[in-house]
């Protein structure tokens, strides 16, 4: 086997298509284990990975198995806790020969801890068995169903998941798909009904449970999934009928038609601005801003954005910053950061943020907020990328 220590290859950027596998491998890894600069925070450990994920490599090249090599690399890849780290490619055939199959449910876990069933498609393996909504799983092929959740395989995940929250929903997801025609038994109580047993068979469903549960905008194919509204409609609001605002963002990037990302923002900020205007004006109680499947964007425009709610400057500091340095890159540690208040702010006492899965610039301000003097509500339910959940409440 070949060990940590022998690995050789140039660090640094490059096409290594014309490589073989396992020269490839080692100069991928060999970039990705000197340049990352959460390798202590995230306690990864690189001689393992590549003792454990080289040998793989050098299979997939002595038995010229493309498919092997391509499967080696994505579990590689989603062995790094970090929602910026991606694989790109075609895994169409792998992909839907591992979870092609589905039987016609989704689930959701409770604040008990228990599973329960959330969606019944009709006419579904889970329809025909019994299976209804608000069914409580108990077992999934004979172990206890959270046993079954924590050794689901989440590689189809567009990105791997960095956080607890993040992998909880990816298992959630991963469970209910299968290979067509697996055969699969599952232990459930109907609402009211004592426990029953049955056995089902996966069906090619279109990967609908797969697509119904998508909690992020990225790919399997490691692209980001942008909608219409992504790109002309980045920040929309209103006031609900209760009287609070409502102010929704979808990206933190502006982009042409064609998806390219934008060097400027100003739509972006004129319109937040506008939308804080209206809100004054309007004497709304509170406003709920709504960031959820927000995908990141610029650093600045997301620090502008908080600062139409801080009410004096100095309110706290950044994140940790990356200073990169060929092979030795690190953090910096907290960096002094001031978010002077906008002239226009929201005058009213609390916002509620709502959030689901944002990744790295969105989830950056419960952060930026977490010592803020004035009274905000946090509704954080969990981000992809690298930073620790934080809810901070009044």
């Amino acid at each position: 086997m070949v060990s940590f220590y022998q690995v050789h290859a140039t660090v640094g950027h490059g096409d290594f298509s014309r490589l073989s596998f396992t020269a490839a491998f080692d100069s991928l890894f060999i970039n990705i284990s000197t340049c990352y600069p959460f390798t202590d925070w995230k306690a990864i450990d690189w001689r393992r990975l590549y003792n454990e994920y080289a040998p793989r490599i050098a299979d997939a090249q002595r038995n010229n198995n493309t498919a092997a090599y391509t499967m080696a690399l994505r579990r590689f890849i989603h062995s790094i806790p970090d929602g910026h780290v991606r694989i790109a490619g075609d895994f169409q055939a792998l992909f839907f020969g591992e979870i092609g199959g589905g039987i016609g449910l989704t689930l959701i876990k409770l604040d008990d801890g228990s599973i329960a069933v959330n969606r019944v498609l009709t006419s579904s393996p889970a329809k025909q068995a019994g299976i209804e909504v608000g069914a409580v799983i108990s077992r999934w092929n004979g172990l206890p169903v959270n046993d079954a959740l924590q050794n689901t395989d989440i590689i189809w995940e567009g990105k791997p998941p960095a956080t607890l929250e993040a992998t909880r929903l990816a298992q959630i997801r991963r469970l209910i798909r299968m290979p067509v025609g697996t055969p699969i038994e599952i232990t459930f109580s109907n609402p009211g009904q004592s426990s029953v047993t049955k056995s089902l068979t996966a069906v090619d469903d279109g990967m609908e449970t797969w697509n119904i549960t998508q909690y992020t905008k990225f790919r399997t194919n490691g692209s980001v999934d942008l909608s219409i509204d992504d790109i002309l409609k980045p920040v929309e609001y209103r006031i609900l009928p209760s009287g609070y605002g409502y102010l929704k963002n979808r990206i933190l990037v502006e982009m042409d038609m064609q998806g390219n990302i934008m060097p400027a923002y100003n739509n972006i900020y004129n319109s937040i601005k506008e939308a804080i205007d209206y809100f004054n004006v309007a004497h709304v109680p509170g406003v709920i801003i709504d960031i959820r499947d927000n995908p990141g964007g610029y650093d600045k425009l997301a620090a502008l954005f908080g600062s139409f709610f801080m009410i004096i400057p100095n309110c706290t500091n950044t994140p940790p910053s990356i200073v990169p340095k060929r092979g030795n890159s690190r953090l910096s540690g907290r960096l002094p950061s001031t978010l002077n208040p906008k002239k226009v702010i929201m005058e009213r006492r609390w916002s509620v943020w709502s959030m689901r899965a944002p990744r790295a610039r969105p989830k950056g301000w419960p952060w930026r907020f977490r010592d803020c003097p004035k009274d905000t509500y946090w509704d954080f339910t969990g981000h992809t990328a690298h930073l620790d959940s934080r809810v901070v409440k009044p």
